[in-house]
């Protein structure tokens, strides 16, 4: 199973989850049904603690996680 794949059994509020290369860097983007900063940046730390615990096959990337807004 891929990241992605565990990344949305694991986390049921994420919306999107996809790879996106910008300017040379290559991006993580998890858009979630969160609202709340507070809730958006608790969902970002529970994400980043998972990825650490996995293996992955995924090259460098940054976790950008964000509200898919009203």
């Amino acid at each position: 199973m891929n990241l992605i794949e565990q990344l949305k059994r694991k986390f049921r509020l994420i919306l999107e989850i996809n790879f996106i290369e910008e300017n040379g860097l290559n991006y993580l983007r998890v858009v979630t049904d969160y609202r709340s900063l507070k809730e958006v940046e608790k969902i970002s730390i529970e994400i980043s603690k998972f990825i650490d615990k996995i293996e992955i096959s995924e090259k460098n990337f940054i976790l950008e996680v964000l509200s898919k807004g009203q």
